[in-house]
């Protein structure tokens, strides 16, 4: 396959659906088991949240959720919801939906 000769030969790989700031941020989590960023209900947490999910790094997906739900805003709570419904994380469903009613 061409794509994995070039990743290889360049040592590079390319992720062109995520932020690089997200991508920078899990993959120091990955090396320190740290976040360097104050997490909460804001989009770096959020995409954060979808790199984590995307390559299933469950410990960074975990500490995202807690810090969403722990900081989630009324103005906030649809988008996060509908994040939620599309990633299949139950526990932030309900505290969006609670936080709705």
């Amino acid at each position: 396959d061409s794509i994995a000769l070039k990743e290889q030969s360049s040592r590079q790989v390319e992720i062109c659906d995520l932020e690089a700031s997200a991508v920078r941020r899990m993959v120091e989590y990955m090396y320190t088991g740290k976040v360097a960023a104050v997490l909460g209900d804001n989009e770096p947490t959020v995409a954060l949240l979808q790199a984590a999910h995307r390559y299933q790094v469950k410990g960074l997906v975990d500490l995202c959720v807690a810090a969403v739900a722990s900081n989630l805003k009324l103005e906030t709570s649809a988008d996060r919801l509908m994040l939620a419904e599309h990633i299949g994380i139950e526990s932030l469903k309900r505290d969006c939906l609670s936080m709705m009613v």
